[in-house]
């Protein structure tokens, strides 16, 4: 998997792993079929923080026959296809990112005619290969969900992108349940996927109910979050139950950037104020001992530092004579040594 990208760039952000997260606000069918909403849920992403807002686009014929008793439903939530560029116009006076999925390779193209920031690939279409095919050849940014799938299932999709010369995607963990059971968010798929696909960004894709699975996710190095959105759970329509209120946003955002925060660095180093104040230890003699003795762990000893050598010195003088006689608790220094 190496010609991926370990990082990719959207409106100058930089999406890798243990970076800034990413935040997608999904918004799915929850505009209830009303343009002034879906205008609306826009602004209230950027309100809330988020840093990209994105929409579904499919046809009903994507997922059932016409005498399928849900046909009916799907078709009235479809996205009109009129409304993608006022929908995205909206995102960029906003300075927002405007993303969709499409579920059929024939709706690329009127994505591609709004120039859209990136595609998502939902995951029930992770091997979808002609939708996958159409998408690959956007050179876009992809973001890859992988629910209801195998590890395998997710190498096949890889593989394909890859021969297709994808270099910019981002891998979703993600459990396709709605709700999700926390039980059932399995985060730590995010580190078999760090670990398995060294130079590909790894996010999460959430349904579950939690304000707080997202910030474990990003304690884990996930760089990107997707959460469905609502104006009120209690809304009629499928995406309404199990998105989040903008009040359970805002503390799901708070939780992320915390998590975030307290990543800090991964490199071990003395804080200025533990330079300042921390405790300093330095090494004395355990008992009297004549000149030429040879110094070993067993002849020292550590006790608060003041003056001599500092205990992350030790390694230098074990084994070492000193020249001249010392006494118990008498700090050791470099002129005890031939």
């Amino acid at each position: 998997m190496n010609n991926f990208e370990n990082q990719i760039t959207l409106r100058k952000r930089k999406i890798k792993n243990y970076g800034l997260p990413y935040v997608i606000a999904e918004i799915g069918s929850n505009y209830d079929q009303n343009l002034k909403k879906a205008i609306r849920y826009v602004e209230l992403s950027k309100r809330l923080g988020a840093d990209c807002v994105k929409f579904q686009l499919f046809k009903a014929s994507n997922f059932f026959e016409e005498n399928n008793k849900n046909f009916n439903l799907f078709k009235k939530n479809e996205l009109p296809i009129n409304w993608l560029k006022k929908i995205s116009n909206h995102c960029k006076k906003k300075k927002i990112d405007f993303m969709c999925s499409p579920f059929s390779a024939d709706l690329v193209v009127h994505l591609k005619r709004i120039n859209v920031t990136a595609y998502k690939i939902a995951s029930s279409e992770l091997l979808n290969f002609d939708l996958l095919h159409e998408v690959a050849k956007q050179k876009k940014p992809i973001f890859l969900s992988t629910g209801m799938a195998t590890f395998n299932d997710v190498i096949l999709s890889l593989n394909y992108l890859r021969k297709k010369q994808v270099k910019k995607l981002v891998l979703l963990q993600c459990t396709s349940n709605y709700p999700t059971e926390i039980h059932d968010l399995n985060l730590n798929v995010i580190d078999t996927y760090k670990k398995s696909f060294k130079n590909i960004p790894v996010g999460l894709s959430d349904h579950s109910n939690s304000v707080l699975a997202p910030a474990l996710a990003v304690s884990k190095g996930a760089c990107v979050i997707e959460k469905h959105l609502t104006l009120n759970k209690n809304n009629l329509g499928p995406d309404h139950s199990y998105a989040m209120d903008p009040q359970s946003f805002k503390i799901m955002m708070k939780n992320i950037n915390v998590a975030f925060v307290c990543n800090g660095s991964a490199n071990k180093k003395k804080h200025l104020l533990e330079e300042k104040f921390g405790r300093k230890k330095g090494i004395y003699y355990k008992k009297n001992l004549k000149k030429n003795s040879k110094i070993s762990l067993n002849l020292i000893k550590v006790k608060n530092f003041k003056i001599g050598i500092k205990v992350n010195d030790i390694n230098k003088i074990i084994n070492k004579k000193i020249k001249k006689d010392v006494k118990v608790d008498q700090p050791v220094t470099k002129k005890d040594f031939k």
